[in-house]
């Protein structure tokens, strides 16, 4: 937790803002029930945002009624960087300011923290979002989409070559490269699903390690293009098949079909079943990602990252 609140009546008159309670649980996912059309992501995190320890996850509950009126959770991707999501009000309780409110906290509650940036991602087409990111100073700094291929997509009629994991020595020529020419598509950030945070050489090193980081069976030595090569993480689902979830992509436009095919003949050799990731709303990319067999979710609604410099 990043510290006490100070004094709740300070914050909203009309609402008691404080940690949100295991006792919650019901109610939050009462309030939450709806966002969408499938429902809400958060009963899925409601633990771990409850023992987050480092973040912090609020509630606003009405004074009068004890009804939970709004919550809000911010967490620390890194000692600096600090995310925001899961801000719900509940229909009743609109118009009076909790959002911009409990937002106005939280960015104070990172800067308390020693936290240096804040990032959120929200739906283009959510104007209240955005106009409460632009008037706390943030700045849009990229916009996204979210595609996915799964089995038993057939094998892309791409002509690529094969992937390999990239060596120990090959993390910094590859980092590198990444930097220079692809960095600039996710505004130099990692997709970290579903969130962005600034990446390292020594991530990139590690990855090696953990046979995360793909490269061009061809090599990465004397070429004047970048080299093509993908950073993922590899999560177990609950059917217990396995998912990779894209990173970063480094290759130069002419390469990246080639790269997201030969992605998807390495997903289907070793019985991964899912590819998915957000991918920035760029004509070369989605080429690529629809000849690899990669659709759009959502209809392809484009989500927005904003970013908050302290």
């Amino acid at each position: 937790m990043v510290g006490p609140l100070e004094s709740q009546e300070e914050l909203l008159s009309d609402f008691l803002v404080r940690d949100v309670r295991e006792s919650d649980r019901e109610a939050v996912l009462a309030l939450t029930a709806r966002t969408w059309d499938f429902g809400d992501y958060i009963e899925w995190v409601f633990d771990d945002w409850l023992n987050d320890t480092k973040g912090r996850f609020l509630a606003a509950e009405h004074i009068v009624t004890g009804k939970l009126a709004a919550i809000d959770k911010m967490t620390f991707l890194s000692p600096k960087e600090a995310w925001f999501e899961g801000l719900r009000v509940a229909p009743e309780f609109r118009g009076h300011g909790l959002a911009s409110r409990l937002q106005a906290y939280m960015i104070d509650q990172v800067r308390q923290a020693g936290g240096r940036t804040v990032r959120l991602l929200t739906s283009m087409a959510n104007s209240a979002v955005h106009r409460m990111a632009y008037r706390d100073g943030f700045t849009l700094r990229a916009v996204f989409t979210f595609w996915k291929w799964t089995l038993p997509s057939e094998i892309p009629a791409v002509d690529d070559q094969p992937l390999r994991r990239a060596t120990a020595g090959e993390a910094d020529i590859l980092y590198h490269w990444w930097l220079r020419s692809s960095a600039y598509r996710s505004a130099g950030l990692c997709h970290r699903n579903w969130s962005f945070s600034e990446t390292s050489l020594e991530e990139w090193a590690e990855a090696t390690r953990e046979g995360r980081l793909f490269v061009h069976d061809s090599g990465i030595s004397n070429t004047p293009l970048p080299p093509p090569s993908v950073l993922l993480r590899s999560e177990a689902r609950d059917d217990g098949s396995t998912l990779w979830v894209i990173e970063a992509l480094s290759a130069h436009d002419d390469d990246l079909p080639g790269l997201l095919a030969a992605l998807v003949r390495t997903a289907r050799t070793e019985g991964v079943a899912e590819i998915n990731g957000l991918y920035v709303k760029d004509p070369s990319l989605e080429e690529g990602l629809r000849s690899s067999g990669f659709v759009p979710e959502d209809e392809g609604e484009p989500l927005c990252l904003f970013e908050l410099h302290m």
